[in-house]
């Protein structure tokens, strides 16, 4: 992306590599179209920065952040959110309350956060089914097989109608899931591999893979052995 300020004379640009293996690759930087000085690097995020867009007063550039999760946990994706270099603005959803931007003038600030749309108001009207945040602590390999006994424990789910499914990264977990057991009667996998090295090799953005499991294939192979589907069917 590149965005340009005439009455400044800078330009925006976000910099993207040929080969998407480094989240610092991705940042914005500010040009200074008067001078010959380097870019000014502008931001420092884990996730990677798109979508310039200057406001209406001229005042502010925006962008989006996507951000990633890593697989050793200390990183979380969080949900995406629109940023600006003065305000804040970030996208908001949650079990009780639909999706709308909110402003905030620091990160800091959260609790205090202000819905600046009304978008979605009618989901506030309906009688919409509850999700029910259930939650349970494992200190086994398999925490996700464990999960399913403690639901069928808790009598939420049925042992002999048992079925799983998911998109993408859950698509991954659930082609995995099936080579564990056999509990399940039916699984639907959306978008997910069956093989991550040659996955790997073939996206456009082989950074996913670096966060997901804590480096490339050349660098932790033992990883992606342990989790390569067509070893377990």
């Amino acid at each position: 992306d590149i965005l340009y300020l005439p009455y400044d004379e800078q330009l925006f640009l976000i910099s993207v590599p040929f080969i998407f293996e480094n989240l610092n690759d991705f940042e914005i930087f500010s040009i200074n179209l008067y001078n010959e000085k380097l870019p000014v690097k502008l931001t420092n995020n884990y996730g990677y920065e798109a979508n310039l867009q200057l406001s209406n007063d001229g005042k502010n550039v925006f962008f989006i952040l996507f951000s990633v999760s890593s697989i050793d946990g200390t990183i979380f994706t969080i949900q995406q959110r629109l940023y600006s270099i003065d305000v804040t603005t970030f996208v908001y959803s949650a079990f009780e309350k639909p999706k709308e931007i909110d402003l905030i003038d620091n990160i800091n600030d959260l609790p205090l956060a202000k819905a600046i749309t009304n978008d979605n108001e009618l989901f506030t009207q309906r009688d919409l089914p509850r999700a029910k945040i259930y939650q349970w602590t494992s200190d086994e390999d398999e925490y996700i097989l464990s999960g399913v006994d403690r639901l069928i424990e808790d009598g939420i789910a049925d042992p002999n109608h048992l079925t799983v499914g998911c998109y993408s990264y859950g698509g991954f977990v659930t082609n995995w899931l099936i080579t564990q057991t056999t509990r399940f009667n039916a699984a639907l996998s959306g978008s997910g591999a069956i093989e991550h090295v040659s996955l790997w090799g073939i996206i456009d953005f082989p950074l996913l893979y670096n966060n997901l499991f804590d480096g490339f294939p050349r660098e932790v192979p033992h990883i992606y052995i342990k989790i390569k589907h067509l070893f377990t069917i």
